[in-house]
């Protein structure tokens, strides 16, 4: 089988490719405009990979891709997924995660119909989900009726521009489904890190956090800067988990056509900004003391986000198999490594 990832060099995609390539072609599209996606491309090429570099933004670039390649399986990864930069530079955020989108499945129609698309959104297309009834407990947020998580009938409510590119850049795809009759499926992600994310203040909390603890572990009181109190909850999904669950829909694409999926780690691999950081007291030995520098909180943040994944557990019968403390300790090694 032939398969085109986009954002092949990022954190996510690279390790997908890594994967699928031992039983497939794959093909890896990147614009690699950052260090880190350099880095994994030197990983992709020891495999013999082949990189395409290129930017989904660029109409034309991706018709003749798509015509050329004739992939099979499209995994559309390629995105600006840092919601502060979109606030920043929405123009950016618009041109690649909507405009590239509608390229690639615009494209797809043109050029390519039986090619299975993937789409890889995010929860952001909730909204900040502040009609949801919210109780702040000693380390994180929860909510009252929503707390094993928020399942596909959530209300969408696109908030800033992360949210509402990315959601739009959804529903073009659901609805070319429709009206092209092309084989694509959405799902919307949670937080998910794992070995090759190289993360920055915006962009890969749980691996900013533990490599900030570590660069500052001999001192005995580690002052954090964190947007809002610390409190805000997510579920996090290892990255072997993710991967796992790509083959799965590869392999029985009929099954999620045309659907969208919730996908995160579920209640039970969630955690709170403070409550990560006290996990990692336990990850690197330390005995230092943590205080929150609180910033302003982020424009359309959730204070509490967890993934019901009923629908795809009932589809594929798919769970994630790596526990929360596996999947922090895998992940720190990785950190201390690099």
């Amino acid at each position: 089988m032939k398969i085109l990832i986009t954002g092949g060099c990022g954190f996510v995609g690279s390790n997908v490719a890594l994967k699928l390539d031992q039983e497939h072609e794959v093909f890896c599209l990147d614009n690699l405009s950052k260090s880190e996606s350099k880095l994994n491309e030197k990983l992709l090429q020891k495999r013999d990979i082949q990189v395409v570099k290129g930017n989904i933004s660029d109409k034309k670039f991706v018709e003749d891709l798509i015509e050329d390649l004739k992939p099979d399986c499209l995994i559309h990864l390629a995105a600006q997924v840092a919601m502060t930069n979109s606030i920043e530079d929405p123009q950016n955020d618009f041109d690649i995660n909507l405009v590239g989108t509608f390229n690639l499945i615009n494209a797809i129609n043109n050029f390519s119909k039986q090619t299975k698309f993937i789409n890889i959104s995010t929860n952001k297309v909730y909204g900040d989900l502040v009609w949801d009834k919210i109780e702040e407990l000693e380390t994180r947020f929860s909510s009252i009726q929503n707390n094993d998580g928020y399942d596909e009938n959530t209300p969408l409510s696109f908030s800033g521009p992360y949210g509402c590119s990315k959601g739009s850049a959804e529903q073009y795809v659901l609805d070319y489904k429709k009206t092209f009759d092309l084989n694509a499926t959405s799902l919307r992600l949670s937080s998910i890190y794992g070995p090759n994310q190289y993360a920055t203040f915006n962009q890969g909390w749980i691996g900013w956090f533990l490599q900030y603890v570590n660069e500052n572990k001999h001192k005995e009181i580690i002052e954090v800067p964190v947007h809002g109190n610390g409190k805000q909850v997510r579920d996090i999904l290892y990255i072997d988990d993710f991967v796992e669950l790509i083959i799965l829909i590869i392999n029985n694409f009929a099954q999620v056509n045309g659907e969208v999926f919730n996908i995160g780690g579920s209640l039970k691999n969630s955690l709170s900004i403070i409550e990560l950081l006290q996990k990692s007291e336990k990850i690197f030995g330390i005995n230092s003391k943590f205080e929150i520098s609180k910033k302003e909180w982020r424009p359309a943040d959730q204070k509490f986000y967890v993934s019901n994944i009923s629908k795809i557990n009932k589809k594929l019968d798919w769970i994630p198999k790596t526990s929360l403390g596996t999947g922090l300790d895998s992940f720190a090694s990785w950190l201390l490594k690099k």
